[in-house]
Parts: structure tokens; C-alpha cells; sequence
């Protein structure tokens, strides 16, 4: 996670991405679809997930390492280079790498996708009684 992604705020999801491994490129373009168009894809009435999307082509520092490994699924095989991409939920602790990457990034959307519709069910409540 880099130093000014941190002092924005928000949700920061970051991938440590390897350009030459295509289920790396693949994680990339879903997770920046997510932030650009509708999510779910399949309905257009439905607005971008709100996080910041942290690529990153240089191998993650040992501390932060430390805790990837502390947020890694089971599933997940041990993080390193032959095992990128590796994806990272700073704020929600979750970290997948490898070839579950790709489920990863899609439980970490799903979970944006409840968190975003739930805060708009509770603005709709909030003003039917205006």
C-alpha cells in the first residue's frame, strides 16, 4: 500500500501484479471494471464500486508481507513471486495470491457490492421520511 493511497481514506484494495502472468492481468482488469462500470457488469442501473485500486509492480516490503500473510485465505498458496498476483483488503484483513486471486477478487467485490447496497437501502429509508 503506498504512502498517499493511505492518506486518501477509504477502502484500498491492492494488487501486487506481475504484467507477465496472465491471471494477473486478468485480476487487474476485474478489479479496475469494478471501479469504472456498473458492478455487477450484468446490470447497468447499477453505479461503480467505491475503493482505491493500488497496483503495484514492485514485490511488497517485508512489512507488509508480515501481514499478508497474517490476512492469506487458507486456500491461498504462500505469497511470492511465482505466486502473483497477490490481491490485499488493507481494511477488511483479507489476502488471496495465486491462482485464487481470482475468486479472491471476487469475494472482495461481492462484499464492496453488499456494503455499497446496504448504505443505499439506508439512504432510501432515511428519506421517505422527508
Amino acid at each position: 500500500m503506498s504512502f498517499l493511497s493511505s492518506l486518501r481514506g477509504g477502502r484500498v484494495i491492492s494488487i501486487y501484479h506481475n504484467p507477465a502472468m496472465e491471471v494477473s492481468k486478468q485480476a487487474v482488469q476485474l478489479l479496475r471494471s469494478a471501479t469504472t462500470g456498473p458492478y455487477p457488469p450484468s446490470d447497468a442501473k447499477n453505479p461503480p464500486l467505491n475503493f482505491q485500486l493500488d497496483v503495484e509492480t514492485d514485490q511488497p516490503t517485508p512489512e507488509q508481507m508480515a501481514t499478508i500473510r497474517q490476512y492469506l485465505d487458507p486456500s491461498s498458496p504462500r505469497p511470492g513471486p511465482a505466486n502473483y498476483p497477490i490481491i490485499v483488503d488493507w481494511f477488511g484483513g483479507k489476502a488471496f495470491a495465486g491462482q485464487s486471486s481470482m475468486d479472491g477478487a471476487s469475494k472482495i467485490l461481492e462484499e464492496l457490492q453488499k456494503e455499497r447496497d446496504a448504505s443505499f437501502a439506508g439512504r432510501a429509508r432515511k428519506w421517505k421520511f422527508w
